[in-house]
């Protein structure tokens, strides 16, 4: 009767099933915390991210000029969180399958974020070094 009780008092309460997108919401917010989490090089880009927004609101960009730039932001941390799920998944697979050329794959992962960061950090610089030369035209 004892180990009935405890059982029963181990189990977790019944939870709700949330909504497909709440449930989607909660899942993104888990995922950034673990890219945060994972690795430093997050930071980074959070720290660029913050520095590129204050520039971008002192040189007082224009609507399209910042959605270009939010473009550019995302695209390079949508594919920093896809490399640090692409290597967690060859983490994973690597025990199974050693023998595989998982170093290539991840090679590639980083190439792909080295391509992102340079193309977004080009389009960014092009923007703002524009929007400096119409300052100080006028």
């Amino acid at each position: 009767m004892a180990n009935l009780l405890e059982s029963a008092m181990l189990q977790k309460p019944p939870s709700r099933r949330r909504a497909p997108w709440r449930q989607r919401l909660v899942e993104t917010e888990r995922g950034i915390t673990q890219g945060f989490r994972g690795d430093s090089t997050l930071f980074f880009y959070l720290f660029v991210n913050s520095a590129l927004l204050a520039i971008g609101g002192v040189l007082d960009l224009s609507l399209f000029d910042w959605l270009i730039v939010g473009l550019a932001v995302t695209m390079v941390l949508a594919t920093e969180l896809l490399q640090q799920a692409l290597r967690s998944c060859v983490d994973q697979v690597r025990v199974i399958r050693p023998e595989g050329d998982w170093d290539r794959i991840l090679h590639l992962a980083t190439a792909a974020v080295g391509v992102a960061f340079t193309g977004g950090s080009i389009v960014v610089a092009i923007i703002y070094g524009i929007r400096i030369r119409e300052m100080l035209s006028h």
